[in-house]
């Protein structure tokens, strides 16, 4: 399995790119180090176009007041 960092300054900090070498070793890809995003590379996905925004709208068509009812919210919508 690979792991693709987005481009965030924050996510390459050398805590985090210490935590992606233990946990991934040389098998992700972001900013800092070992395998460096590609030129032009798309920072969205098609995820990013379409699911999370209807995943949201569905979660929050109800009102939630507290951490236990979003995440029983979001389980009942998301197939396992």
């Amino acid at each position: 399995m690979w792991f693709k960092q987005d481009g965030c300054p924050a996510h390459s900090t050398r805590i985090i790119t210490q935590f992606l070498n233990v946990t991934f070793g040389d098998r992700w890809i972001g900013r800092a180090e070992n395998h460096k995003w590609t030129a032009r590379s798309p920072d969205l996905t098609p995820l990013d176009f379409y699911l999370w925004g209807k995943l949201k709208q569905q979660v929050y068509n109800e009102i939630l007041t507290t951490k236990e009812d979003m995440k029983e919210r979001i389980e009942e919508l998301v197939p396992r």
